[in-house]
């Protein structure tokens, strides 16, 4: 099986972008919200639970914490 990477697109349902990785049979979202105080919230989402999450002050920091930790739960996840 192989890891597959659905890349960032604008999402207007999470008021940001959002993209997802794959392994098998399991997906898990990733979300990345803009916030009005100039902060970013990002989010690791298997099925409707958030796994993993946190804030950033820029974009490109939230989606790369987002990633990292999407393909840290997803190897536990299916491990």
């Amino acid at each position: 099986m192989t890891v597959k990477f659905l890349p960032w697109r604008p999402d207007a349902d999470v008021y940001g972008e959002a993209a997802g990785v794959a392994f098998g049979s399991r997906f898990l979202d990733l979300v990345v919200t803009y916030c009005g105080d100039q902060t970013f919230e990002w989010e690791v989402v298997d099925a409707c639970d958030v796994i993993e999450g946190g804030i950033t002050v820029s974009a490109v920091e939230a989606r790369r914490a987002a990633e990292f930790a999407g393909r840290r739960a997803l190897f536990c996840v299916v491990a």
